[in-house]
């Protein structure tokens, strides 16, 4: 029996590295540790439950976050 994963827990993985990255880079401000506890607890929940719903404003805070934490490039090459 395959076990799925949830659809969005690729990108969860990728936004906690980029929220990570700027964590560690801007010299951990608190809006960031914030940010990232937000995605860790998120990302641990889709991982327990393939199913997870994810609200409508969640969703949209993770694309603003997305953006905000956006990386240029290739992400392995900055790190």
């Amino acid at each position: 029996m395959e076990i799925k994963e949830h659809i969005h827990l690729q990108k969860l993985i990728a936004l906690e590295e980029r929220i990570e990255y700027y964590y560690i880079v801007n010299d951990s401000k608190k809006d960031d540790e914030g940010n990232l506890d937000f995605i860790t607890d998120l990302r641990r929940k889709c991982s327990a439950d393939p199913t997870h719903r994810i609200g409508k404003h969640y969703m949209q805070t993770l694309n603003h976050l997305w953006h905000q934490y956006r990386i240029t490039g290739n992400m392995k090459e900055t790190i």
